[in-house]
């Protein structure tokens, strides 16, 4: 594996570690009423196909930052679900 490639791997990693950022948000708000379940669940269903993918033709500069991101991702669906606070009518 050449420099470049190490370099996006950290690059994308870094990234995708965003989405970690944000369900600590959540987490430490108990809130999620400003995110959008849907929108995430697609982005995951999407992260899904691309590491499938990537797994597929064995580009692991690819692989890696999907599977992080993918568990960023996860992990704001989760607690969007778990804080889903219920609109009273």
């Amino acid at each position: 594996m050449d420099i470049l490639a190490v370099f996006v791997i950290g690059i994308n990693v870094i990234v995708s570690l965003s989405w970690f950022l944000q369900a600590y948000k959540i987490h430490k708000n108990r809130s999620s009423k400003d995110i959008s379940i849907p929108f995430v669940s697609i982005v995951c269903v999407g992260l899904i196909f691309f590491a499938l993918y990537a797994w597929r033709e064995k580009d692991f500069v690819m692989f890696i930052p999907f599977v992080v991101c993918l568990a960023g991702v996860g992990a704001v669906l989760a607690v969007s679900i778990i804080y889903r606070k219920k609109v009273k009518k």
